[in-house]
């Protein structure tokens, strides 16, 4: 014996389908509020946090960073920001994964700097 199965009306599936989708930005929204990565140089005289956009949220000199020539600090500061940047980002991008989808999450993860720390001369 078969049973009949209704078929979905149109307009039915669409708001189903939306609120769905509305359910899923809401859990990524609120796995991503707030989120930062930390980096710390390779000698441990600078500590950045920034925010997956690379806005600075912690930037903290440990002594060490005293001994370095400006142009060093410097150096050592934007390349901190870039590795905590890279890690934020990848760490974003792993959490939007449930709403954008493997394949849309795998192509922004494709365009993230592959190499979390590089130091500068």
């Amino acid at each position: 014996m078969e049973v009949a199965v209704a078929e979905e009306d149109p307009l039915s599936r669409i708001e189903r389908t939306a609120k769905d989708t509305i359910a899923r930005y809401q859990r990524f929204r609120a796995g991503t509020d707030g989120l930062t990565a930390t980096a710390t140089s390779p000698d441990n005289a600078v500590e950045v946090t920034v925010t997956p956009a690379g806005a600075l949220r912690d930037l903290k000199l440990h002594p060490k960073a005293r001994q370095y020539p400006l142009d060093k600090l410097a150096a050592t500061i934007l390349a901190a920001t870039a590795a905590a940047t890279a890690a934020a980002s990848a760490s974003y991008t792993d959490r939007a994964e449930e709403f954008l989808g493997p394949k849309l999450a795998g192509q922004v993860r494709a365009g993230l700097p592959q190499q979390l720390w590089k130091e500068r001369p």
